[in-house]
């Protein structure tokens, strides 16, 4: 079962140090996800229980 980022499980924390290490270590083009307040993401449809990452290259 998914968790979405208003339940009380999601770790908000947890993302947005997952999201760093990706841009951090990959050559990141963009990240999709709608969990607020996360820097770096754009919102897409559908989003709100998970991410994806666009490489370059």
């Amino acid at each position: 079962m998914p968790v979405f980022w208003w339940d009380a499980e999601y770790d908000k924390q947890g993302t947005a140090k997952l999201i760093e290490m990706f841009r951090t270590f990959a050559p990141v083009a963009f990240v999709l996800f709608n969990g607020p307040d996360i820097p770096f993401v754009r919102k897409a449809t559908n989003h709100d229980h998970h991410f994806h990452v666009k490489l370059r290259g």
